[in-house]
Parts: structure tokens; sequence; C-alpha cells
């Protein structure tokens, strides 16, 4: 509220009795200035406690909405809030969407319902709007969870569990033996949601009558408008009604876990199988903690990266073999003689072999002799 601020002054020329009537008139706006700005409200019967929860919820909405009411050009009235609006519209269109899929005899999805509500809205369509659907209206629609719904998208399978819509109906709504959604039936539906919606605004205006001082009291069956005071568009928010959740799935991991879910469904020595199998893995699974405890193999040097295992192995095979040997060899050359002269037989074979095609000698005879003088050569 202004402070009382300096009043114009009276004109000159003017009667005697009107002068004194407008100076009575001033003192009188004077007062009421002055006793409005004392008591530090100028709305007389509106609770204190509510206007700063009221301003802290309308600062954080934008201006078309906080002051939707106000900009219309319709009479004033029982109008809803600009979010209840924006969900009657949803309906809508989630009504012409399941209609057209429900006359053609096609299951009703969310994922089909999402996509149109956003292309003819241009807005969001989530979970969230179709349970405040179910809070407002709740025996519009039949919600379930199911499988095996064809869907035609790479990112839902099959298999996968979908939320499902299906319109309830009277018994005698049907054409030609099966249930149809008519167009009269849509209007019937729409209107049906928008009394909910009316109703749940005049719960909370009776709320606000009931807080004003001193309290308030209308029918609602007589209501034609809100009271001046109370702000439409800060109704509070519609809380989503619960929703079917899919099934939690028991995957079976183990062998005790199959027999203990096909127990009395198969024979006996199926059963019998199944349970050494269970035993079994139960005993690996207690062998497999010694195992681990095990000393591992030596890491490769990181000198030997790029060396391909098999080469190591034969590498490491081949030292293994020679090292034995050479912890029994003798000192003495006149020793070590017979062993190399034994060893170089095999490397000797060959070349002699080529040499002696066509000779009717056998072949040790042969390279005895090649390979005596070498032998006495060397010593």
């Amino acid at each position: 509220m202004k402070p009382p601020t300096q009043l114009p002054p009276i004109p000159a020329g003017v009667g005697a009795e009107l002068q004194s009537r407008l100076q009575s008139l001033r003192g009188l706006e004077l007062r009421l200035r002055a006793k409005a700005a004392g008591s530090g409200t100028g709305q007389p019967g509106v609770t204190r406690t509510e206007a700063p929860v009221a301003a802290e919820n309308s600062s954080r909405l934008p201006a078309y909405q906080r002051f939707h009411a106000l900009a219309q050009d319709t009479p004033p009235g029982l109008t809803l809030p600009y979010k209840y609006k924006v969900l009657a519209e949803m309906f809508r269109n989630v009504d012409t969407i399941a209609g057209m899929l429900f006359n053609r005899a096609e299951t009703i999805t969310f994922a089909k319902v999402k996509q149109g509500v956003q292309d003819m809205m241009r807005k969001q369509f989530e979970e969230r709007h179709v349970g405040q659907i179910k809070a407002v209206y709740p025996t519009s629609y039949r919600f379930r969870q199911e499988k095996n719904i064809p869907t035609y998208s790479s990112g839902v399978k099959k298999s996968d569990y979908q939320l499902t819509l299906e319109p309830v109906l009277g018994e005698d709504e049907q054409l030609c033996g099966r249930p149809h959604l008519s167009a009269s039936r849509l209007l019937e539906r729409r209107k049906e949601f928008h009394r909910s919606l009316v109703n749940i605004v005049k719960q909370h205006h009776a709320a606000f009558l009931a807080a004003l001082s001193p309290p308030m009291e209308v029918p609602e069956d007589k209501l034609t408008r809100w009271h001046p005071r109370f702000n439409v568009d800060e109704v509070p928010d519609i809380s989503p009604a619960e929703l079917p959740r899919p099934p939690q799935e028991d995957r079976i991991s183990t062998a005790q876990e199959v027999l203990s879910a096909a127990r009395g469904t198969m024979s006996t020595k199926m059963e019998k199988a199944l349970a050494n199998l269970a035993l079994r893995s139960a005993e690996a699974g207690a062998e497999e903690p010694a195992l681990s405890k095990a000393a591992s193999p030596a890491s490769t040097s990181s000198a030997l990266k790029g060396v391909s295992q098999a080469l190591l192995e034969r590498v490491i095979n081949g030292s293994r073999e020679r090292h034995p040997r050479a912890l029994l060899a003798h000192p003495s050359p006149a020793l070590s003689a017979p062993l190399r002269l034994s060893e170089s037989r095999g490397v000797q074979r060959g070349p002699v072999m080529r040499c002696g095609r066509g000779l009717s000698a056998r072949p040790g005879a042969f390279q005895a002799k090649r390979a005596t003088p070498a032998s006495g050569q060397r010593h």
C-alpha cells in the first residue's frame, strides 16, 4: 500500500457547500490511507500466513502461468489453472489416439501413445502424466504390464514388459459384436475429466474460504465463480497415482535353483541327476578359493614382449633337457669324445644319405668309416 501523499488543492470558484463536502471527503480519504498504512495490509479478511507461501510459489512459475486466469477473455467463472488445462488437453489427445488403436483391435502401449501425444502437443508426455490422468479419472483406463507385444523398434525387445492401456467401456458400447469407442463417448469422457478437474479446484477453494477471517462457506453446487482473492493458478499440482510395475522375474543361475523350481514336475532319475550336479558344483565352488591361492606362473619379462608363447615354451623345454646332461658331464675330453660322436651321428646322417644314394652299403657302416678319420683328427 502506498503511503499517504499530498492531495491536490480544491479549485477556486467552487461553492461553499460543495467546498465543505470536498473537505470532508479529503479528510476521510486521508484517514483511510493512514489506517491502511498502519495495519500493513489493505486486504481485510485474508490470513497473513498465506502471503509468504503464495509469493514464494508464484515466483517460481512464469507470468503466463501465474496470471493465466486474468488473461482470459471469457466472463469470470470456474476457470481452471493453466497446468490443469494442459492435463485436460493431454487426456483428450490420449483418448483420440487410444480410440483409433482400440477400434483397430491393436494393443495400446504407452510408447505409441507417448509418441502421438508429443507430436500433437509439442510437449513432453511422461508416465507421470498418465498417473495424473488415473488420479483424476480412475475409471477411464485399465493399466497392465504385458510382454511379447510387437514393438517394431530396436530400442525395446519383444520379451520386455510394456505398459498397456485399455479404455473402460460399457457392455452396450459395441459395434459389429465388439467394443467400440465412438466419438460421442469420447466427448462424454472429456466432459467427465473436466468435471473432475473442477471438483479438485473446488476442494482447494473451499479450504481457502475456510482459512479466511471470518471463514466463509459456500455450497459447491451453487458456486458460479471463484473468490476474487483466490489465485487459481497457484493451486498445487495433482499427485500421480501408482501405475503397474513390471514383475520381478527370478533368473535361474545354478542347478540347485533349477531343482527347486522344477521339483515335482520331473522324473525321479532327472531329479537325482540334478541333485548330483548341484553337489558337484558346490564342491567345485569350495575348491576354487584353494586353487586361487596357488602360486601363479612368473610373468613374462618386458624384454620378451612380442615373442610368441609357443617359441618361449620350446626354448624353456630345451633348457630343461640340457641342464641335467650338463650336470652329469665329465670334464675330461677323452670321456666326452664318444658322447660328441654319438651326437654327431644324427647331424651327419643327412649328408651321408644324400652322398650314398644308390650304394648297396648300409648307411651305418658307411657313416662309421666317414666319421672315424674326423674323430681321430680331433684327438
